[in-house]
């Protein structure tokens, strides 16, 4: 299964999931980190690495930001 990435500014990922899961059901392999200025870099990218090795069971991980060229997507 590829897994799914979700980074966004503040909480739209985690909402976008709940709004999947009223429709859907219970999702796998999805996960959403929020990206916000309390955040250092270091941070966001240790953050980051540690749920793509997560959702990583041999199909890859497919990665969606909410804004091109913003902060998430860089």
């Amino acid at each position: 299964m590829i897994g799914v990435l979700i980074t966004t500014h503040g909480n739209l990922g985690s909402e976008l999931i709940k709004a999947a899961e009223l429709i859907r059901g219970a999702l796998k392999g999805i996960v959403h980190v929020s990206v916000d200025q309390a955040k250092g870099v270091e941070d966001l990218k240790k953050e980051i690495s540690t749920a793509i090795k997560k959702l990583d069971q041999g199909s890859g991980v497919l990665i969606l930001t909410d804004l091109f060229g913003g902060t998430p997507s860089n």
